[in-house]
């Protein structure tokens, strides 16, 4: 494969997933999703490949590098605008004016730009050195920090034919700038010993403090896992009633296993997950050594 044809096979690529994560599944993606091999089948109903489409990234992930990034998991913000600011220095112009410029899909449509740019500049005999290195400057900087957590967090929603486009996405990026990024930053949330319940909750609310993205189906199968009752409403207010139900009903313990079962799902050793993980432990651990010893109290 000549380099114009393989940056042409990326902006095509690129262009492909921007197209499934932006607009869902449209005749065209459809179409060429039907000649990939590995695809998982579609279902042959518009209204219901559109349904699954929303299920994985309408209420169940949020696409956006703002929300798996930053340290307080809103969206927008500092990392919107560096995003911003990188569009308008590959020159990449989009009129989307209903998401905002950190969207994955988005992030995607910008490399398409910049790969298929760059088959132009070898087939034309030009320089591509300039367009090689916005390309990994944006990868290394933005899209190849996060789409880890993204793909993890989608394959999580039981929409196979969306996860295996994030997938997709991550064997491309990785494939197209290899680079180890530095380690996360982790937080010992429970040294400090006022820590409560709902500073707990809110931890694992934020991807860019966790390591992992929960969503409202995860929160369910979490608690239907443990036994126990999460109710109805934002993600706050259902993970916050969990951890009250868990010690209301003396079952940290299990909460904290289940937790820990989805994070056995990911295949990362991101030192949030490993943080997150051992905080769990703790928490296990205490709740249990609690009740054991209120136990001996009351026997």
């Amino acid at each position: 494969m000549t380099p114009e044809d393989h940056a042409l096979a990326r902006a095509r690529t690129y262009a492909f997933i921007a197209e499934v994560l932006l607009d869902g599944w449209t005749d065209r993606a459809v179409a060429l999703a039907r000649d990939l091999p590995w695809m998982p089948p579609l279902p042959d109903d518009p209204d219901q490949r559109a349904a699954r489409h929303q299920r994985a990234l309408g209420h169940g992930v949020p696409p956006y590098e703002s929300v798996f990034r930053s340290d307080d998991g809103l969206l927008g913000g500092p990392i919107a605008h560096e995003v911003r600011e990188a569009y308008a220095q590959m020159g990449f112009r989009h009129r989307r004016t209903d998401i905002e410029p950190d969207h994955a899909g988005l992030q995607c449509a910008a490399l398409g730009f910049l790969c298929a740019a760059e088959a132009d500049a070898h087939r034309d005999g030009v320089p591509t050195e300039r367009l090689v290195e916005l390309q990994q400057g944006f990868l290394t900087a933005h899209l190849g920090l996060w789409v880890d957590m993204l793909a993890d967090a989608i394959t999580r929603q039981g929409v196979p034919e969306v996860a295996a486009v994030t997938s997709l996405l991550v064997e491309l990026v990785r494939d197209h700038a290899p680079f180890e990024p530095e380690p996360a930053a982790t937080e010992d949330v429970l040294a400090d010993p006022k820590t409560g319940l709902k500073s707990v909750a809110r931890y694992l609310l934020v991807p860019g403090r966790c390591g992992v993205w929960l969503s409202q189906a995860d929160i369910q199968r979490v608690a239907a896992e443990a036994e126990l009752a999460c109710g109805f409403g934002r993600r706050v207010q259902m993970l916050e009633s969990l951890w009250f139900s868990a010690v209301d009903h003396e079952r940290v313990p299990q909460l904290c296993e289940a937790l820990q079962h989805q994070l056995d799902e990911l295949v990362t050793d991101d030192p949030r997950v490993l943080a997150t993980r051992a905080m769990l432990t703790t928490l296990a651990t205490t709740a249990a050594q609690q009740l054991d010893e209120g136990g001996r109290q009351d026997g």
